[in-house]
């Protein structure tokens, strides 16, 4: 993330503040991993808060190697088959869901590629442009299309239209993380992602509350 160790341990805060109210807004089992989207952000933004301490020198710097590891496990490896999954468990019309099964498909067999990618190419990180940026060995670019399949097509598919939303909006700051910090990406986009997962509280909550009109109608 931009800035320093206080932005990201403060973004990392204040998501987990919001991520607890945001599952305490989960009503039925099927909500409760896309409720649980803030709290991992939470987590990813605090582990990159400790990668600028151990990146700036001093007791952590020998946990810089694992600290890099683990922040590349959340945005390599999570979010291709945790997105697909809560979406899909939310969904509740049968021809999205089918297309949805695939998507998670998709993102088991990404996460796979890049698991092993991960292993046989080192990582690294340094600090540029007052943001952190994450060496590692570019994978193909088709790949890449089924990283960002995995991880952005099936918000577009979601028959809420708040999941939708969320998914339209994250394409547009990918795209401007993208054109804008383009050497500091990986860090960039996940900030953005995870602000934007503030969102699912107020969808949830919008959720709850239009079936409570209905059945009350």
């Amino acid at each position: 993330m931009c800035f320093g160790p206080v932005a990201s341990f403060t973004s990392g805060a204040v998501l987990t503040a919001a991520g607890t109210a945001t599952l305490k807004k989960a009503r039925f089992k099927s909500e409760l991993l896309f409720a649980a989207f803030p709290l991992l952000f939470a987590a990813q933004q605090i582990i990159e808060g400790f990668i600028w301490l151990a990146v700036k020198g001093g007791p952590l710097q020998p946990l810089t190697k694992p600290l890099t590891a683990l922040y590349l496990f959340f945005a390599y490896l999570v979010w291709p088959v945790v997105s697909p999954t809560a979406v899909y468990l939310l969904e509740p019309e049968k021809k999205r869901k089918w297309i949805l099964a695939a998507m998670i498909l998709t993102g088991l067999g990404t996460a796979g590629y890049l698991l092993w990618f991960f292993f046989h190419f080192p990582h690294d990180v340094t600090v540029m442009h007052h943001s952190l940026r994450y060496h590692i060995k570019k994978f193909s670019t088709l790949n890449g299309f089924f990283y960002l399949g995995a991880t952005y097509v099936p918000y577009l598919i979601s028959s809420h239209k708040g999941v939708r939303v969320l998914g339209v909006l994250n394409i547009v700051f990918a795209a401007y993380s993208r054109y804008r910090y383009w050497v500091t990406f990986d860090s960039v986009w996940c900030f953005f992602a995870a602000i934007l997962s503030l969102g699912i509280f107020f969808f949830l909550r919008s959720l709850h509350q239009g079936a409570k009109k209905a059945a009350t109608e």
